[in-house]
């Protein structure tokens, strides 16, 4: 078998930083044929490597993440290609595309990933649920619960629809949540 490589996206630190990494994991005749190494691609012999991460309504962002292949120590399957914390990451689709060349063999792997942050809407939502608890800031508390139950129903939606594959669907539902949101102020 060939190589075929694997993603892993994690938001971290409330979500500030996106951590991108290569799951592809070492080669295993039995347990993972489709690692790295011999007979597949080593991490050494690879001549340049790229990850083009898209975030929600943005650009393309390109990253130069060879040096990060060729030196690549796998540790439990993964090892880190790029910790994304130089833009702002907001919620909705990010899509991120893989990609490694040997030129020796003129091969090109590929892989490409989406992820659904709802970090932002998350924390508004639990936000909402702890105002129960304290003071309503003056609030119409049966106002309030109507918004928090709708915004709880709609993030879970909105999830749901992106886990089948319905991204316009998922990214329509997440903005209805943020709406909420910003009438209630959650400051997330």
């Amino acid at each position: 078998m060939a190589l075929e490589l694997k993603l892993s996206l994690c938001f971290k630190e409330k979500c500030s930083k996106l951590q991108i990494s290569d799951a592809t994991g070492e080669y295993d005749v039995t347990t993972n044929p489709t690692g790295w190494g011999a007979p597949n691609l080593a991490l050494a012999d690879v001549d340049s490597a790229t990850v083009v991460l898209t975030p929600p309504g943005g650009s393309a962002i390109n990253y130069d993440v060879t040096a990060e292949v060729q030196g690549g120590i796998i540790v439990d399957g993964t090892f880190l290609l790029k910790l994304v914390d130089n833009i702002t990451l907001n919620d909705g689709i990010y899509t991120v595309t893989y990609t490694v060349v040997d030129e020796d063999t003129d091969t090109e792997y590929t892989t490409t990933v989406k992820s659904f942050s709802t970090c932002k809407a998350d924390c508004c939502v639990e936000k909402m649920k702890t105002k129960f608890k304290g003071e309503l800031c003056g609030c119409n508390w049966e106002n309030f619960w109507d918004y928090y139950k709708q915004a709880e129903a709609l993030l879970y939606a909105a999830k749901s629809a992106f886990a089948c594959g319905k991204d316009a669907q998922a990214t329509d539902l997440l903005t209805q949540v943020n709406k909420i949101c910003s009438i209630q102020k959650c400051c997330c």
